[in-house]
């Protein structure tokens, strides 16, 4: 069970959207960034 969350296709949200908040930090396009990186 845990080996296939970690080799799912698509992340949970929740590890999307912390990926997501990084990039807003770095860029200032941070409400653009957050759903670029889920479908990403």
């Amino acid at each position: 069970m845990n080996g296939d969350s970690g080799e799912s296709p698509m992340p949970p949200p929740r590890k999307a959207a912390a990926r997501g908040h990084r990039n807003s930090q770095k860029g200032k396009n941070g409400p653009a960034v957050t759903p670029t990186c889920l479908p990403l």
